[in-house]
């Protein structure tokens, strides 16, 4: 399998329609916002999504967030996680449930969902938020959001398929 650009699958990144039943919809139901981003790529090997969450949030474009996160770490005590909880982003992404193709995440006002799904012989690869409420700082970032999740998400799939090919 070739491997694409980030620039290239930064291209095939596209804005999706919230999958019926999927753990988005459930939990964005009483969200104040709710995107969702998809790219779809031929079949390499069997869909795994928490190995998708490891390649998102170690990807080359979430490590602006990263040092965010750890600076907000040394200053912000975080609740402890239950016991075997998982999380991630220095502890601020905490999955809540996890299916064979879904994960969510929780980080206090926002939440976060990731899919990986085999149809035929593609797989679809999704990234969404939910925004519990939208305040006027919030109303204001959501057009840089919405670059940054497709970037993200690019790179992040990027990561995975580099990971799959090794």
């Amino acid at each position: 399998m070739s491997k694409p650009t980030h620039r290239a699958l930064y291209s095939e990144v596209k804005h999706c329609i919230i999958p019926k039943g999927s753990l988005l919809e459930k939990h964005g139901a009483k969200g104040a916002f709710v995107d969702c981003y998809q790219v779809t790529r031929s079949l390499g090997s069997t869909p795994n999504v928490k190995v998708f969450a490891d390649s998102f949030y170690s990807c080359n474009a979430f490590y602006p967030e990263s040092w965010v996160l750890w600076a907000a770490s040394r200053f912000y005590k975080l609740p402890p996680l239950t016991e075997g909880g998982q999380s991630y982003g220095y502890g601020f992404f905490r999955v809540v449930r996890v299916t064979d193709t879904e994960l969510i995440m929780d980080s206090g006002g926002t939440q976060t969902w990731m899919s990986v799904e085999r149809d035929g012989d593609v797989l679809n690869y999704s990234f969404g938020s939910i925004l519990k409420t939208t305040g006027f700082l919030a109303r204001l970032l959501i057009p840089p959001h919405r670059w940054y999740s497709k970037l993200l998400l690019a790179s992040a799939v990027g990561k995975y398929e580099s990971k799959k090919d090794a």
